[in-house]
């Protein structure tokens, strides 16, 4: 049973690793912190141009860590041919841990109005994708074989409408590794 569950969480680890190379715990010095109700505050928005590239910037930058970071873990993890349950959790929790900053540096970024809305869905999409994965950790601790495959499937339904989302808002770099 942990085999099965192991090869499970290696493709949601995968799955949900956007990167990111943010190591602050919460917002920007004198911002508010944000709540899933208000992702962006009340800042100025920036114009879509610089937006995208900023944006684009933050999910190029995150995804080369994330390799970087990633990549003794799966070396290690693929040194005998076989993972473990230990070293696929390992790799899962380290690629939720690279997500978090990225979408916490997104959320800084003030989108332009008329995206505001297509930004808030992509930011609570990428975070459903965290949610998945963390739920997914959970239930393989608790060897629910059933909860690790529900939380998978749904990580993988919303890393298809992540790229989508990234997409309508008009990103090159973000969510590009799940696109259809």
């Amino acid at each position: 049973m942990r085999r099965r569950l192991a090869a499970l969480l290696v493709a949601a680890a995968a799955a949900g690793c956007g990167g990111g190379d943010d190591t602050e715990d919460g917002p920007a010095p004198g911002r508010p912190p944000r709540t899933p109700d208000t992702l962006f505050g009340e800042f100025r928005p920036i114009p879509l141009e610089q937006y995208l590239a900023r944006g684009d910037r933050i999910c190029a930058n995150g995804r080369r860590t994330a390799r970087a970071k990633l990549a003794p873990l799966q070396q290690k993890a693929n040194a005998d041919g076989e993972l473990t349950p230990q070293e696929v959790m390992e790799l899962n929790r380290a690629a939720v841990r690279l997500v978090r900053p990225m979408v916490r540096r997104l959320t800084q970024l003030p989108p332009p109005r008329t995206k505001r809305a297509d930004a808030e869905r992509y930011i609570r999409i990428v975070l459903g994708t965290v949610r998945a994965l963390d739920e997914a950790a959970a239930a393989f601790d608790a060897e629910d074989v059933a909860g690790v495959r529900e939380a998978i499937a749904r990580n993988r339904k919303l890393a298809l409408e992540s790229a989508d989302a990234a997409a309508a808002l008009g990103f090159k770099q973000c969510g590009t590794e799940f696109s259809r």
